[in-house]
Formats: structure tokens, C-alpha cells, sequence
């Protein structure tokens, strides 16, 4: 592929995290909808008879606010598919999308062991997918912006990524293309 064709995108699918992902998002749902009910309950009760509930019902009311604004903002951050252009792999996600240019990745290749027992040390882990700074033994520090772990795809170079993409091998054989003999 040379810099006149189409960019090539790459879904990012929940496949491997899917049960974590529905434990937290039941969780964080539950504890929302249980907090507007409950809130919308003492309104009803009429708050003004009874003082006290005021503080309780504002406390509810902001922690639901709180519960929706977490769902938000972790899907907005999470990783929705992957693009490689001419000049670069594109993390997509709503906010801030991540752009990757060849210029600083060294090899691409499918993730082995190394990714296995990788610690979070800034980031989300189970919600929309796994994404922000991570460290293993395998790799040291490095990114990863994931949703089905058995599609692990390892991007080193200035910055180490691990990336998802649905189709991993033919990723790989794209990136590849494009970095050259360096890969």
C-alpha cells in the first residue's frame, strides 16, 4: 500500500472482556438507576415536610449525576477501533483519538506471555475495554488501548502500545508494510 490509498480500519470488539464488562457496567447502572428511584422517591415524599431528607435526597441526586458522568466519560475514552493510514495507526475513540506515526514505531508483531499479568497503573480495567499505562515484566511501561485480549498486538518503538484489532494477523501484516525491514 503506498500513501494514495484508503486507510484500512479495524473493529475493537468486546469478545474477551466481555463478562467484566458487564459486571461493571450492571454495577455502575444498578447503583444509578437505585440512586435516582430512591431520590425521586423523597421528592415525592415532599422533602419540604420533612427537612432532614433535603441533605440525602442532594446526595443521591449528585451521586446518580456522578454514575452517568463515569459512564460517559469511560466510553468516550475507550478504544473503538483501530486505522492505519499511510502514516500512522489511529486509536479511535470519541475523545481524543490516538495517532501513532510510523516515524516512531520501530516493530509491530502479535503479543505473547509478555502481556500476561500486566499491572494497571493509571487507567480503566474492565469498563468499555482496558486502556491507559500499564506495566509487565515482558514489555516494562506501556499503553495499551484494548477490548478483547486474544487479539493482543505489541507496537514498540518510542512509546510501547498494546492495541486489540479484530483482525490481528492481517493488522500486523499492514503495519508491517508500511515500517518496512525495521519490523
Amino acid at each position: 500500500m503506498m500513501s494514495g490509498e484508503a486507510p484500512v480500519h479495524f473493529s475493537s470488539t468486546l469478545g474477551g472482556m466481555i463478562g467484566t464488562f458487564t459486571y461493571a457496567f450492571l454495577v455502575i447502572l444498578g447503583s444509578t438507576l437505585v440512586g435516582l428511584v430512591v431520590a425521586l422517591v423523597m421528592v415525592r415524599i415532599r422533602v419540604a415536610d420533612h427537612p432532614g431528607a433535603l441533605p440525602v435526597t442532594v446526595f443521591l441526586v449528585l451521586f446518580a449525576i456522578g454514575m452517568i458522568g463515569l459512564l460517559v466519560g469511560t466510553y468516550a475514552y475507550a478504544p473503538h477501533g483501530f486505522t492505519v493510514t499511510h502514516d500512522s495507526i489511529v486509536v479511535e475513540r470519541p475523545i481524543s483519538p490516538v495517532s501513532i506515526p510510523y516515524s516512531q514505531i520501530e516493530s509491530v508483531r502479535r503479543a505473547g506471555d509478555d502481556v500476561k499479568g500486566a499491572k494497571r497503573v493509571f487507567g480503566v480495567g474492565g469498563l468499555f475495554g482496558s486502556y491507559g499505562r500499564y506495566y509487565s515484566k515482558g514489555l516494562g511501561s506501556f499503553r495499551m488501548y484494548a477490548t478483547d485480549d486474544r487479539n493482543a498486538v505489541v507496537v514498540r518503538g518510542n512509546t510501547t502500545y498494546v492495541l486489540t484489532p479484530d483482525r490481528p494477523d492481517e493488522f500486523v501484516e499492514l503495519v508491517g508494510k508500511y515500517l518496512g525491514p525495521r519490523s
